[in-house]
This record gives C-alpha cells, structure tokens and sequence, in this order.
C-alpha cells in the first residue's frame, strides 16, 4: 500500500529528515499508533531497520513512545515536529540574520576615502553564477591553505576535479568539511584522494562558503550556487577570523570521512520488496 507521495517525502528531505526517516514517519502517520513491526510491514522495510528509524525519529522529536507491551510509537503533532525539524535552520538564520545587521552597522560607519573606499574592507555582491566563477578562481589561486564547507547533494562543484587543482603538485593544504547522507555515498566515495585534503563529516553544514589562505571568503545562507542566490564576497580580516574559528570548531568536531562513509555503508539496505 502506498502511502506516500513523492512531492511529500522531498520536502521532508528538505528539513533535513533522510529518505527513510520521511517515509517511516509519513506510515506512522497515517497509522495514528503502532508498533514497530506494524510499522515496518506498512513501510516495507526490514524490522530491525524501522526500530532503528524509529529511535531516531524518537530522539530528534518526530515521534514519542507509548508505554505498552509491545511498545507502540505515534508520530507526534505536526506542527512541534516541524518546529523540531527547522530548529537548526532557525539557529542558523538568526545568526546570519545578526552577522548582516553588524556587517550592515559596521559599513554605515566606515569613513569615505577619497578615491573611493578600500576594497579589502567591503564587500561584493555576487549573484550564483558569478560566485562559481569566484570559487574557482580562489581555488585556482590558493597558495596556502582551502577550507570549504558544503552540502554534498546540492553542490556538484565539490565532486569535480577542478577543486583539487590547487593542491595537486603545489604546496596547498585543503580542509573540507561535508554534509552527506547514505544517497549520496558512491559520488563521496569517488572523490579524489590527496595526503594534503583532509574531509570530515558534519551534520552542522547547511550552507555553502570558501576560505581560502585566510584572505578571502565567498558564503551565503543558501547550501547550493545557483543563479537565484546571492553570495558575497569580501577580504574583511575581521569578518574572516570569525568565519574561520567557527570553521575550525565544526571541523575539530567533525567526523573523519571515512568513518562516516563506513558508518553509512554498514547499514542494512531498506527492503523493498
């Protein structure tokens, strides 16, 4: 029985709920109650895979249990769900939404410079397209050090030969921190190996910036490059400094990248049939 439609479960991905996640609190949702083999026939996955689904839906407060024999699960009210889900992105725009009121406070009192103003203390407003463009050419130009953070599923840019060039032969060191999920394992897998490229994991990434020799920074609250986004771009030292600590934080607390990737490919795959 299908229960789900596809628009529905891409939106749940869009929160940040995996695949599976959507679809087995979709099927608890539509039960009302039940338990977790219940649960499991009407998903049409593997038991053992949707009590561990629901333990993970339990602990990000998508669904709460209901004390019986056997437990059953209920997928809690929408809207706390929701609100649950989005808490991250919330976090994350209220922070942006502050660094833009102090970038916006801090330019209204720059003084006018005769000739124009310093453009190592501005910044520039790149529209999708342009920001590519920049991030290849920042990469092209590394002499020291890349950091970069992205969304693995929304920016191909990470997955193409272009961004290890720098490091390929040349004395650049690269710090990548990666948001990936199990759909997109065999495309990580293939990314190419180098002794001076250090990936981890995070679940904390949900936007898309580039450091490079700690001299400029392209970013943006949006996880992908796109023509509708805009990205700005600045050689702020400021501004920079304060980006690359939180980096440094998300990057020390990340998880080396192949473990993750033997962490994904350790769970059962979804039985569909």
């Amino acid at each position: 029985m299908k229960l789900q439609s596809e628009d529905l479960l891409k939106d749940l991905e869009l929160i940040g709920l995996s695949k599976l996640q959507a679809s087995v609190y979709l099927t608890l949702y539509v039960l009302k109650e039940a338990p977790a083999n219940t649960v499991a026939e009407v998903a049409q996955i593997h038991r053992a895979e949707a009590y561990r689904i629901l333990k993970e839906l339990t602990r990000i407060g998508a669904v709460e249990q209901v004390i019986s024999h056997p437990v059953r699960y209920r997928a809690k009210d929408p809207n706390e769900t929701l609100e649950n889900l989005l808490a991250p992105f919330t976090q994350q725009l209220s922070q942006l939404k502050a660094v833009r009121s102090r970038i916006l406070t801090r330019l209204s009192k720059l003084p006018s410079l005769k000739g124009g103003a310093d453009f190592d203390d501005g910044f520039e407003q790149l529209g999708g397209n342009q920001a590519l463009k920049r991030m290849k050419t920042m990469i092209d130009n590394a002499s020291c050090e890349i950091c970069s953070a992205a969304v693995v599923s929304q920016d191909p840019f990470m997955l193409t030969k272009s961004f290890y060039r720098a490091v390929d032969g040349r004395n650049v060191k690269a710090k990548v921190l990666l948001n990936f999920s199990r759909r997109d394992l065999e495309a990580v897998k293939r990314l190419k190996r180098s002794e001076r490229i250090v990936r981890k994991y995070s679940d904390k990434v949900y936007s898309r910036y580039l450091i490079v020799d700690g001299k400029e920074i392209v970013f943006s609250s949006a996880p992908t490059v796109d023509s509708r986004e805009v990205f700005l771009y600045t050689r702020n030292q400021r501004f920079i400094e304060h980006y690359y600590r939180s980096f440094e934080l998300l990057f020390n607390d990340g998880t080396p990248i192949d473990e993750h990737i033997q962490t994904l490919a350790d769970q059962p795959t979804p039985d569909n049939n």
